[in-house]
């Protein structure tokens, strides 16, 4: 009788990995850490155990324990794909991809036909600069599945990295064609185009953005640098009257005192002494305009206001 009471008493102890389990199924992540910690405790070498606490972990946002988690369930079972996936996005996400490149590219190993592991290596790839490494794992992605606008998007942002400006224009286009939410990646690419000094190729994606303050403001700003100050002074104006700030302004004076309109630069000038009564050049350039008019008094106005900014200036 006794054996019996005891071998019934064995049989329903609570068992806290399952029940773990059961609760991270659930979306109670807070009652499965509690349990899954449990069962981690009552056996240290049970990955099955590990893992999920690390599943639980990484569902709430725990990201430095769900790492941690992970990496003790490879050493206790190495190669764990599961493991290995999960493990590579969050490091991925927190900045880590060097340390993920590794375990993504033996997920990707194992199973060379799914999305996950190959756009995921993409990513960490690109995140380490590795930028023809990511070219190919963006293409074996989009092999497994060419309707992915985010590997689309990756391809072009490896391509465009390496220079391949025009091939990274076709893929950013298609990017956006699978999903309209990658249509602002083409001013992304207009932005590496400047970086490689290729800025006849960002003016003509900028001119793509029309209803774009940024974009505009973008474009204008390198057409004046080219001296097309004519050119430069509509989407300059559009960027001025949609989302002012010091730098559109300054640009859009610019360009109106380079084409000889100092009379619209005028308004704008004034806005800008406003926001920065202390800006010793605005006075001056305020001056000089009225000067060429032949407002000596407001012209005199204004080099006296900039006395007082700078009394030991001789200009």
């Amino acid at each position: 009788m006794n054996v019996v009471a005891v071998f019934l008493l064995l049989a329903f102890q609570a068992d806290p990995t399952g029940d773990g389990v059961k609760a991270l199924e659930a979306g109670n992540y807070p009652e499965a850490i509690r349990l899954l910690k449990q069962g981690v405790d009552k056996d240290p070498k049970d990955y099955y155990a590990q893992f999920n606490l690390a599943l639980a972990y990484g569902a709430s946002h725990q990201d430095a324990l769900a790492i941690d988690g992970y990496q003790k369930t490879l050493a206790l079972k190495p190669k764990l794909y599961e493991a290995e996936l999960n493990l590579g996005i969050l490091l991925i996400r927190n900045h880590e991809a060097k340390d993920a490149v590794a375990v993504l590219e033996d997920a990707l190993a194992q199973k060379p036909k799914e999305l996950r592991p190959a756009f995921s290596l993409a990513e960490a790839y690109l995140e380490t600069a590795q930028y023809s490494n990511a070219e190919a794992a963006y293409k074996t992605a989009l092999e497994i599945d060419p309707k992915s606008g985010a590997s689309e998007l990756g391809l072009a942002r490896a391509m465009a990295r390496q220079g391949q400006i025009d091939d990274a224009e076709k893929q950013y286009r298609k990017a956006a064609e699978i999903d309209p939410r990658y249509s602002g990646g083409l001013l992304e690419l207009a932005g590496i185009c400047e970086e490689h000094k290729q800025f006849d190729q960002a003016i003509e994606i900028y001119k793509h953005f029309p209803q774009s303050p940024e974009a505009q403001e973008k474009l204008g700003g390198l057409l004046l640098a080219q001296h097309k100050n004519d050119d430069a002074i509509a989407p300059l104006e559009f960027a001025v009257a949609k989302a002012p700030n010091t730098a559109n302004r300054t640009a859009l004076v610019e360009a109106y005192m380079r084409s000889k309109h100092p009379e619209k630069a005028l308004p704008f000038v004034d806005q800008m002494i406003a926001a920065n009564p202390k800006d010793f050049d605005l006075y001056m350039v305020r001056g000089r305009i009225y000067r060429d008019q032949r407002n000596f008094k407001e012209a005199a106005r204004s080099f006296n206001a900039a006395t007082h900014v700078k009394p030991d200036s001789v200009e």
